[in-house]
């Protein structure tokens, strides 16, 4: 068989056929190709080279162009992107490159609402030619509202309705599924519906497409407002669940809410008897209760509502007008005790509340309701005027008074009524009467009668008078009214002015009237008012006020000296009063003023009518004295003296009678009295002093209330004169001199200024300073002046001064101290401070607690003061001690000092456990009086606490001392006789501590009490001791600092006898002292006693070496 040979083509020419082909191809039909059409190459980068390339070709192909813009919006290349965008001729393509662009750019950004955001939003808000590139990129955005236009113009009504829900406009969504609503969109078209406030519409789909479920039923029918559908819904479900409270709860609401009260109660009563705790069916009950007009049932709930604060205003309003108007009153006041308690009551729910009381019964519960009213509101005139009125009509006048001081209520004139008439009814008028005098302004004529009766009833003629004038302006005064105002507007002491005389005149009718006026014709001077007075009185028939008026106008006849006048005025006016003895009396006077010597004689022959009393003595005493009968002058002075003890004028003419009956002792001693009593500042007085008592008495008797320059003046003759007129010559002397006549005088303030303004020489001012008792000041300045001094006084003024401004050390042993202890001492002395220093340190064996002893103490001296304070401790082996101690004294005269001390935790000098485990408290005042200088009297008293040092009260009392000094001898020795008593009274003892069965007391040598010998411890007694004694002395004391003496010694003896032991005892204590190198002594002292504190015999012994420095 014949085969044809193969014809091989290389695949060279065949690939560039095919590359030939394919570029033909793309020449003549561009689009054919892949990379022309909608889809890209899967490698954007490759199809870019290749659109590249194509463009190179055909630089014109809008395809190519929109392609590569496609491509670098892919690879994210957004300038290239937009060049090439700029180069698209289409619009619409141009638009569309772009819109994807910007998507593009917008998802790479995050998508955020940015500008590319809001340029996308704006280029798709025509959804009439969305593509659907278009439609995706609006879902993108969330372009809601126009995806639903969109929706609707492809007639998709559910979706355009969804999306409008998304967009937020329900009521468009609505109407979108209006005409197509289904039972399978039925949810979401009444969700739209309900969100577009279109309740009925809801209901009325679900009527048409739902499945009839009741509680969606009743739910929308509420929503909807629909009565109807909601009481058929409720009553269904109640018909099916007849149990169901809660659905109970419902047709209660639903009946109520249509009006049907009568079944809407019915099943409230069945709920509450379910419930009977709920509010909810409470407020229910009372709204039923109300509409219903059944006020008692509703008052009752309101209070069970109240107790629980879930009443409203409105409510307890409605509540309180029920109870009141079915007299529920005890319903009534726990409405308004509620409303206090919430600070919503009224000024008239408060009246009504306590006019709930008027039926109800006033006592404390009222007044309580009241208290606490003003506890919530604080008091006002409301309150205030409900309690006063319950007080009052209660009858508690006492609580009633006690309310007037606080009361802050409206003062009408009823309130005033009742606080008055509480007063009066216990007859306190004046109290009753300032409670009446707050005018109220409801004041009427009732009011100032009331209060005319109370000032009369209380004293107060000025108060009584005003009321009369107030009680005039509305009905004018009559009768007695208007002689009881003419007595108490126109008294005696009255002042009258045209006014108030033209108010008389216009009386002149009134016998009352009428002797006013001619009482103030003669005050005032008036003639032409005499001689009205006078016609005035003609014809009038008798009465007393016409008698009086006839007796002032005597009194004028008198002052114009027509003694005549006066006396045929007397008669007249005796005429008006014939048995008037007041009328005699005026004759009597005018007789004496007018020197009628035989109607003067007839008053004295008939002395016996008229007796010694406050009626007639002044008169008889005057006519006798006149005539000088002084037998009937003494009668009735002495009636006078005892009636009048402390008239003067009386006095002196007593004194003068007294002498002339024969009574001068009597006489001598009244005029004595009277020389202190007599006025000073009238010559009559004065002259009459002189006479009685002489020029020097006079003049002691005066000089306390007259200047001594007048004094002199008046008795240039007598020596205290003549020392004035010295002293007031001085006034030029120098200043030395001034300085003696200060010193001579006692004037501190004189020698003061006269050192402040350096007056004085260096030594006299020293002495200033010494006198005036600043010893510490003046040895400063004997430091600073030392060199400006002579020998002599420089050494006089360091030894005078040395007691407070001194420094040495003192060396002490005593081998046998307090009962029988053994101590020794070392003090040092220094100035520091402005006083002068001690400080002690020592050592004390005692019987039970061996210690050591520390002391400080600074005496202060300045002027009249001195000042000592003093602290000291005792550091026990078993019990330590810290005591502390004050004492003042000051020279309040030349001759007295007084003075005070406290002291705190001392010592105690009892018996020896006190001594060493025990302590002393107490404070105490004291007096030195010098009678002259050889005697002086020093008195004191102490209080006392004896304590152990761990507290325990042992004792307590007073301690009194008493001592008399006289000095025998004032020259050397110095002899002195003493005699003293003391009297120590303890009170209050510890029982626990007193166990002695036989106590000895003892006497000791000072203020302290007794101790038992039977008790050791701590046992204590009363003491009393009186003795007498002698000091003989060399002059010089043993008190720091010494002056350096060649010796010194005291001696002191003393005889003392003790009431309560009947025991005598003898004391002896002796002191001496030797210098040894300048200033420096030894000293040695002893002392014996033949029974001490303890009821022993005593001695102590002490040996000591005094070093200054």
């Amino acid at each position: 068989m014949n085969q044809s040979r193969p014809v091989f083509i290389s695949v060279k020419v065949i690939m560039a056929v095919i590359v030939a082909a394919m570029m033909a191809l793309y020449i003549l039909f561009p689009k054919l190709f892949f990379f022309e059409t909608e889809h890209a190459l899967d490698d954007p980068q490759l199809a870019r080279s290749y659109l590249e390339a194509t463009l190179a070709a055909d630089p014109d192909n809008q395809a190519v162009i929109e392609k590569l813009a496609e491509v670098d919006v892919q690879l994210g290349e957004m300038q290239d992107a937009v060049r090439y965008i700029g180069r698209i001729k289409s619009p619409a393509h141009r638009r569309a490159v772009k819109q994807k662009m910007l998507f593009a750019r917008w998802t790479a950004n995050g998508a955020k609402h940015d500008d590319d955001f809001v340029a996308l939003r704006r280029m798709l808000n025509s959804p009439s030619d969305w593509t659907s590139a278009d439609y995706r990129h609006a879902q993108a955005l969330g372009m809601h509202a126009q995806l639903a236009q969109y929706y609707a113009g492809k007639n998709q009504p559910d979706l355009a309705a969804e999306a409008w829900m998304m967009a937020g406009q329900p009521q468009n969504a609505m109407k979108a599924y209006q005409g197509h609503v289904s039972a399978k969109n039925l949810q979401p078209a009444i969700t739209a519906a309900l969100n577009s406030n279109h309740a009925e519409t809801a209901l009325k789909w679900w009527q048409q497409f739902g499945d009839g479920n009741v509680h969606k039923t009743l739910k929308l029918a509420r929503l909807a407002g629909d009565r109807e559908a909601v009481r058929r819904a409720t009553e269904q479900l109640l018909q099916q669940y007849p149990d169901n409270s809660e659905y109970q709860r419902q047709v209660l609401k639903t009946r109520i809410a249509y009006g049907q009260l009568a079944s809407a109660a019915q099943l409230l009563s069945k709920l509450e008897r379910k419930y009977p705790g709920d509010p909810s069916l409470h407020q229910q009950g009372w709204q039923l209760a109300t509409w219903l007009n059944r006020p008692e049932q509703a008052v009752s709930e309101l209070i069970w509502l109240m107790q629980r604060d879930l009443a409203t205003p409105a409510m307890i309003k409605t509540g309180a007008e029920h109870a009141k108007q079915l007299f529920l009153y005890d319903q009534e006041l726990q409405i308004y005790r509620y409303l206090t308690r919430k600070k919503m009551i009224t000024p008239k729910q408060l009246s009504d509340w306590m006019q709930a009381y008027e039926y109800s019964g006033h006592g404390q519960a009222e007044l309580d309701d009241i208290a606490f009213y003003e506890k919530q509101y604080g008091p006002d005139k409301h309150s205030q005027y409900w309690k006063a009125r319950t007080l009052y009509q209660s009858g508690d006048l006492d609580q009633l008074k006690q309310f007037w001081p606080v009361f802050r209520g409206e003062k009408t004139q009823e309130v005033l009524w009742w606080f008055a008439r509480s007063f009066w009814l216990s007859h306190e008028f004046s109290q009753a009467l300032a409670v009446y005098q707050y005018v109220p302004a409801d004041a009427d004529a009732q009011y100032w009668t009331t209060r005319v009766n109370l000032a009369n009833l209380a004293g107060d003629k000025q108060d009584e008078a005003y009321a009369y004038e107030q009680l005039n302006q509305t009905d004018l005064l009559q009768g007695i009214q208007l002689a009881r105002y003419l007595e108490l507007k126109f008294s005696d002491a009255a002042k009258p002015n045209q006014k108030e005389m033209a108010f008389l005149w216009q009386h002149i009718a009134s016998d009352s009237a009428l002797e006013r006026l001619a009482y103030f014709s003669w005050k005032l001077g008036d003639q032409a008012a005499r001689q009205r007075v006078v016609k005035a009185l003609a014809g009038r028939p008798p009465s007393w006020p016409l008698a009086s008026a006839w007796v002032y106008l005597s009194y004028i006849y008198q002052q114009q000296g027509d003694f005549a006048q006066a006396k045929q005025a007397l008669a007249h006016a005796q005429v008006n009063a014939p048995d008037s003895p007041v009328i005699e009396k005026e004759q009597g006077w005018l007789a004496l003023a007018s020197q009628d010597l035989p109607v003067v004689q007839d008053f004295l022959r008939h002395a016996a009518r008229y007796p010694p009393g406050p009626f007639w003595s002044r008169l008889m005493a005057s006519l006798a004295v006149y005539t000088e009968n002084w037998r009937i002058a003494y009668h009735h002075l002495h009636w006078l003296i005892g009636q009048n003890p402390d008239a003067l004028s009386l006095q002196v003419n007593y004194a003068t009678v007294l002498e002339h009956v024969g009574r001068v002792d009597e006489a001598q001693h009244l005029r004595r009295q009277l020389l202190r009593r007599l006025p000073q500042d009238q010559n009559d007085y004065l002259n009459l002093i002189s006479r009685w008592a002489g020029s020097a008495r006079t003049f002691s008797l005066l000089k306390e209330t007259r200047p001594a320059k007048a004094m002199a003046s008046q008795f240039p003759e007598l020596p205290q004169s003549v020392w004035w007129l010295k002293r007031h010559a001085a006034t030029h002397l120098q200043s030395w001199e001034k300085l003696q006549l200060a010193m001579a005088g006692g004037e501190f303030g004189v020698i003061e200024d006269l050192i402040k303004n350096h007056q004085l020489s260096p030594l006299d001012e020293i002495n200033s300073l010494t006198y005036i008792r600043q010893p510490y000041q003046a040895m400063e300045h004997w430091h600073q002046q030392e060199h400006l001094l002579s020998e002599q006084p420089r050494y006089e003024l360091a030894r005078n001064l040395r007691p407070y401004y001194f420094r040495a050390l003192s060396l002490d042993v005593m081998p046998k101290a307090a009962f029988d202890s053994r101590e020794r001492w070392m003090h040092i002395y220094f100035p520091f401070a402005k006083g002068e220093w001690q400080v002690g340190l020592g050592q004390q064996e005692n019987d039970t607690n061996n210690g050591t002893l520390l002391t400080v103490r600074d005496d202060i001296t300045w002027q009249r003061w001195r000042i000592g304070l003093g602290l000291n401790h005792h550091q026990g082996e078993n019990e330590s001690r810290t005591g502390f101690g004050l004492d003042i004294s000051y020279q309040l005269t030349d001759r007295l000092q007084l003075g005070l001390d406290f002291k705190h935790d001392q010592q105690s000098s009892q018996n020896e456990f006190l001594f060493a485990q025990g302590q002393q408290s107490g404070y105490g005042v004291n007096a030195l009086y010098q009678l002259d200088p050889r005697q002086n009297i020093n008195l004191s008293v102490r209080h006392i606490d004896l304590t152990e040092r761990n507290g325990q009260k042992i004792a307590d009392g007073e301690v009194y001392d008493a001592r008399y000094q006289y000095r025998l001898n004032q020259s050397y020795p110095d002899w002195q006789f003493y005699g003293s008593a003391m009297w120590q009274n303890l009170g209050a003892r510890d029982a626990a501590t007193n166990t002695g069965n036989n106590q000895v007391p003892d006497p000791g040598n000072g203020a302290g009490p007794v101790v038992s010998a039977a008790t050791p411890a701590v046992d204590v007694d009363n003491f009393r001791r009186i003795a007498l004694g002698t000091v003989l002395a060399s002059g010089n004391g043993f008190t720091p600092p010494y002056t350096g003496s060649s010796s010194h010694w005291l001696v002191d003896m003393s005889t003392g006898y003790q009431p309560d032991s009947k025991h005598a005892d003898f004391t002896i204590s002796m002191q001496v002292g030797w210098e040894i190198i300048g200033d420096d002594s030894l000293n040695v002292g002893m002392g014996y006693q033949t029974r001490d504190i303890q009821g022993q015999e005593n001695t102590r012994l002490q040996v000591g070496y005094y070093i200054h420095f």
